[in-house]
């Protein structure tokens, strides 16, 4: 299973930064993979370019523990 978001969008005539993630799981999986992904591009004569991209992996994030983080 995978789910993803943007986190950030940063969007000018000329220039865009997108920030996304990436979760990577399994059904009854106890961990999923994450990733945040970093896109620059550029427009160039009328043609959007790719200036960069970040990748940052890590790897089998716990998820029993993910309910404490919401409960009120």
């Amino acid at each position: 299973m995978i789910y993803s978001g943007v986190i950030e969008p940063i969007v000018q005539p000329d220039h865009a930064t997108v920030n996304f993630y990436l979760l990577l799981t399994v059904p009854g999986s106890r961990g999923h993979h994450f990733l945040e992904w970093e896109e620059s591009v550029f427009n160039l004569n009328g043609t959007w370019k790719s200036e960069s991209i970040i990748v940052v992996f890590t790897p089998y994030v716990r998820t029993d523990n993910l309910k404490s983080l919401f409960d009120e």
